[in-house]
């Protein structure tokens, strides 16, 4: 469970961090992100909009 992990990150350690969690996600692990970026965002299987 992340909460905003991209924060304070720039765009290569934004799609290491990604690239990281796509791949635990791969592997069968649960992800479960909060966040606001496009980039996080696009990667994820399933996105729950709180409002």
């Amino acid at each position: 469970m992340l909460d905003e992990p991209e924060r304070h990150l720039d765009v290569d350690w934004v799609g290491f961090l990604v690239g990281q969690l796509r791949g635990l996600a791969d592997k069968g692990a649960t992800v479960l992100v909060a966040s606001h970026s496009s980039v996080v965002l696009g990667e994820c299987n399933e996105i729950v909009e709180l409002t």
